[in-house]
């Protein structure tokens, strides 16, 4: 749809739970996660006219959360859908390049929730590191885009869990 509300048309239908959607920073294409096919979840790529949907991730994987890298060559996202002992990759949107960036272990540490910074040199994301084991959490954290550099930010307030670094002002 557009700006106003209006226009709206469905590009991904079925029985299927469609989470997080996002256009590319070209607006040509669209990713999102989906239980499609009846997998847990998985990363599906599509034109912004909803045509040509692809899978890009492997089932095994159980991906959600997508997000594109500011120069659009790069997707961010969470494996191990809804599960403990999750961590942060990258993908092409082709679904070559599969790159893991965090190893958190073992159980219950996780990590999920990510995004890029509006230069694409940083990530922001959940981590449960420094979280007391029964939650409310005070942290978010920030990595490099390599998944080098690893930190806590204290926002000092209780269940900070989803982050997104938002556009460039």
């Amino acid at each position: 749809m557009n700006a106003a509300g209006t226009g709206m048309r469905r590009l991904a239908g079925g029985h299927w739970t469609w989470v997080r959607a996002e256009y590319s920073p070209d607006g040509r294409h669209i990713v999102v996660g989906a239980d499609r096919g009846g997998l847990l979840s998985a990363l599906w790529v599509m034109r912004s006219d909803g045509k040509g949907l692809h899978r890009i991730t492997r089932p095994s994987l159980q991906a959600f959360w997508p997000g594109w890298s500011p120069d659009g060559r790069r997707i961010v996202f969470t494996d191990n859908c809804c599960q403990f002992g999750s961590n942060i990759w990258t993908v092409r949107p082709s679904g070559r390049d599969l790159r893991k960036l965090t190893h958190f272990s073992p159980q219950p540490l996780q990590g999920g929730f990510a995004s890029y910074s509006p230069n694409g040199r940083r990530i922001v994301l959940q981590f449960n590191g420094k979280c007391p084991a029964r939650g409310l959490c005070r942290y978010f954290y920030v990595m490099n885009a390599d998944g080098s550099g690893l930190h806590a930010v204290r926002t000092g307030v209780a269940n900070t869990f989803l982050t997104d670094w938002g556009p460039a002002a």
